[in-house]
């Protein structure tokens, strides 16, 4: 089972990660990008973009986002987070909220998200 576990701020406590409900049916796809073959340990990583429900939890982390008249969340801020499959920290980094998708017609709102890993200083 992969999970991601979000915090509010870089530094913040584990007592104030949040876990964020996904879609079973998207799962997080990474991008690795190594740079030596003569060691396998990626320098880059990076997610393609997928979609999180606005479920309850979700939107108390992103601050409601979705609604139109909100001033408080940031759009270019990123988020430290780390990928968990079965319980195990898999990788660590950053998740970026990209675009907000609502559909009136089924009244379901969902949030884009880019995952970027840590990479190597310059």
């Amino acid at each position: 089972m992969v999970q991601l576990k979000v915090y509010p701020f870089e530094g913040a406590p584990a007592d104030q990660c949040v876990f964020l409900d996904l879609y079973e049916t998207q799962p997080i796809k990474l991008t690795l990008s190594i740079e030596d073959i003569t060691s396998a340990d990626a320098t880059s990583v990076f997610s393609r973009t997928f979609k999180v429900p606005a479920t309850r939890d979700n939107n108390e982390f992103f601050e409601n986002a979705w609604e139109l008249d909100s001033i408080d969340f940031d759009i270019t801020i990123k988020k430290p987070a780390q990928i968990l499959v079965d319980g195990a920290e898999f990788k660590q980094g950053h998740v970026r909220l990209q675009k907000i998708f609502t559909n009136q017609d089924q009244d379901k709102t969902d949030y884009e998200l880019l995952f970027l890993g840590e990479t190597r200083d310059f």
